[in-house]
C-alpha cells in the first residue's frame, strides 16, 4: 500500500472513531463558541447551495486559508470562490448542490483558539444530470479576532476515495483534459517539424539548382 493510500486510510479511520464516539462534544468551551460555530455552519451551507460565497466574508479571519475538496490550497475568499468555480467547471456546472455540515468534536485550546472537526454529507447534481452523493471529513481552526469568532483554517478531504463516484468522475475528467492537451501539443509539434522539414528541402533544392 502506498504512503498516500495509508494516510487516507488513517484519516478515514480517525474520523470514523470520532463520529462513532458522540455527537458534537462541546464540554469545556465558552458559551459563545457554539452559537458562533452554528452561524458559520449555516452560512457555509447557504453559500454552497447558492454557489455564492460572498456571505462567508464576515466569518473568515484576515489570514484565512483552506484546502478544498479538490485538494487545492487557497487563501482568502476570492481564491475560495475561484476553487468553487473550478469544481463547477469540472462537473459541467451545478444544477443543485446541498451540503449538511455535522461537527463531531469541538475543543477550545485557548480563550482565543478553537479546534473543530466533523464530516459533511454532500449531494451534488450536475447540469449534465450526474448525481453524486459523497461525504468529506474536515478539520477547522477558529480564532477570536476583534472580539468575534472567525474561521482561520479549514482542511477538507473526500472520504472513501477508493470507491467514490465523485472522485472517479473528477479523475476521468482530468484524464480526458490531459489527453486532449497532449493530442493538441502533438499536432502542433508535428506541424512545426513538418514546416521545418519542408523549409529545409526547399532551401536544399534551391541551393542545388
Amino acid at each position: 500500500m502506498s504512503s498516500w493510500m495509508m494516510r487516507c486510510a488513517i484519516i478515514i479511520a480517525l474520523v470514523g472513531c470520532v463520529w462513532q464516539a458522540a455527537e458534537a462534544n462541546t464540554d469545556g468551551i465558552d458559551a459563545e463558541v457554539q452559537p458562533a460555530l452554528t452561524e458559520m455552519i449555516r452560512a457555509y451551507e447557504r453559500a454552497v447551495a447558492s454557489s455564492s460565497f460572498d456571505g462567508l466574508g464576515p466569518f473568515l479571519s484576515k489570514g484565512f486559508s483552506a484546502v478544498t475538496i479538490l485538494g487545492e490550497e487557497v487563501s482568502g475568499i476570492e481564491q475560495l470562490k475561484a476553487s468553487n468555480s473550478r469544481l463547477m467547471e469540472r462537473v459541467g456546472g451545478f444544477e443543485r448542490y446541498d451540503v449538511e455540515v455535522v461537527p463531531a468534536l469541538v475543543q477550545q485550546i485557548s480563550p482565543e483558539l478553537v479546534l473543530v472537526s466533523g464530516i459533511t454529507n454532500d449531494k451534488l447534481v450536475s447540469s449534465g444530470g450526474h448525481t453524486f452523493d459523497f461525504s468529506t471529513s474536515w478539520t477547522a481552526f477558529g480564532i477570536k479576532e476583534d472580539g468575534t469568532w472567525k474561521l482561520r483554517r479549514v482542511h477538507a478531504v473526500v472520504m472513501e476515495p477508493f470507491d467514490n463516484s465523485f472522485v472517479r468522475f473528477l479523475i476521468n475528467g482530468a484524464k480526458i483534459t490531459y489527453g486532449l492537451s497532449a493530442g493538441l501539443i502533438g499536432i502542433l509539434l508535428g506541424g512545426v517539424f513538418t514546416a521545418l522539414l519542408i523549409g529545409r528541402r526547399t532551401s536544399s533544392s534551391k541551393h542545388n539548382s
